[in-house]
Parts: structure tokens; sequence; C-alpha cells
């Protein structure tokens, strides 16, 4: 079983590596050294508890209401105008019948 640490040496063989690396890929624009990777600092339960918050606030966002309101399709929208359009027939149908009895 390893522990969980490691050694100047191999982190010296690493940076090594990756320095032959960055060069091989390196434009004139960038800096001769390799840029340092980003270490965050802060312990695992900081980092999970973050990642946690996002996933909520993104499935939050995506399931509020005004997201659940979706547009009338061309369809529905058609079937709404005859229906409207039969409602306003058979008002004035009726409008003509009074008219005629009076």
């Amino acid at each position: 079983m390893s522990s969980g640490f490691v050694s100047e040496t191999e982190l010296a063989e690493r940076r090594r590596i990756r320095q032959e690396e960055w060069d091989k890929v390196r434009t004139a624009e960038q800096p001769l050294v390799v840029p340092e990777e980003q270490y965050d600092h802060r312990s695992l339960f900081d980092r999970l508890e973050e990642q946690r918050r996002k996933k909520e606030y993104e499935y939050e966002e995506t399931h509020k209401l005004k997201n659940m309101i979706r547009g009338l399709d061309d369809d529905e929208v058609g079937f709404l105008e005859l229906v409207d359009k039969t409602k306003m027939d058979e008002e004035r149908r009726q409008l003509i019948e009074e008219a005629q009895t009076d």
C-alpha cells in the first residue's frame, strides 16, 4: 500500500516532463517556463459542496415554472382559431334569428 506522499524527486521529474512537453507546443507569444498547474487548496468537503450547489442551482433553473410553460404550436393555434370562428358564426346566426323574429 502506497502512502499519499510524493517525493521531491518525483515532483522534479514531473516538472521536467511538463516543461519538455510545453517546449514542444509553445508558441512565440507564450512564456518560456510552463505555467504551474492550478491547485485548489480548499478541502475536499468544500469542493464537493460547491459542486453540489452548482448542480442544485442548474436543476432549479431547468425546472422553474417559467421554463415549464411552452408556447402553442401551429396545430394548437389552428384548432383554437377554428373554435373561435365557430363560436362567432353561432353568435352571428343567433343574432340574425333574433332580428328576424322581432
